[in-house]
C-alpha cells in the first residue's frame, strides 16, 4: 500500500519499500519501521554501510515529498512485544555503530589533552564556560540571583 499521511500515525512494524528515482536513488531504498522509529542502511566514505535511525515523519519527509518518490508500506502483523524486541535490538546495534565510529575522535582528543598536560600548556577552553565565570559578575547572563527573603522586601 502507497504510504500516506495517515499511515503516519499507524504503528507497529513494516517494511518499507522506496521507490527509484534518477542520479543516486536510482536503485531504490528499503527500510523497517518499528513505531515511529525507521532504521535503514547508506553508503558513507570509505566504503561503510551505516545503519540510520531516523523519525518517520523526517523519513517520509526526505524520501516521499522531497525526493518525490513513491514509499511502499508492507505492516507486519505481530505482538506489540515483537515490535518492542526488534527495536530494541536494531537501537542497540545502531547505539553500537555511533560509538565505535567514534571511538578515535575521543582517542585523539584524549592524546590531544594528555600533550597539553606533559607541556603544562593552558588547558582548551569549555564550552559555556563563561557562564559562570567570576570576572563577569556584571554580566546580567552570568547573574544568578537569589531569591530574595521576607526581611528584605520589607
Amino acid at each position: 500500500m502507497a504510504a500516506t499521511g495517515a499511515s503516519a500515525a499507524e504503528s507497529g512494524l513494516a517494511f518499507v519499500y522506496v521507490s527509484p528515482n534518477v542520479g543516486l536513488a536510482s536503485g531504490g531504498h528499503a527500510a523497517l519501521r518499528a513505531d515511529d522509529a525507521v532504521y535503514h542502511l547508506q553508503n558513507a566514505d570509505a566504503g561503510l554501510l551505516l545503519l540510520v535511525r531516523e523519525g518517520w515523519s523526517s523519513f517520509h519527509l526526505v524520501y516521499a515529498e522531497l525526493e518525490n518518490r513513491p514509499l511502499e508500506v508492507a505492516h507486519v502483523d505481530v505482538a506489540p512485544e515483537v515490535t518492542e524486541r526488534v527495536q530494541r535490538a536494531f537501537a542497540r546495534s545502531y547505539v553500537e555503530q555511533e560509538l565505535e565510529l567514534g571511538a578515535p575522535r575521543r582517542a585523539a582528543r584524549r592524546r590531544r589533552m594528555a600533550r597539553g598536560v606533559r607541556r603544562r600548556a593552558e588547558p582548551p577552553p569549555l564550552r559555556g564556560a563563561g557562564l559562570v565565570a567570576p570576572g563577569h559578575a556584571g554580566d546580567p547572563d552570568a547573574c544568578v540571583c537569589a531569591p530574595r527573603s521576607r526581611r528584605a522586601r520589607a
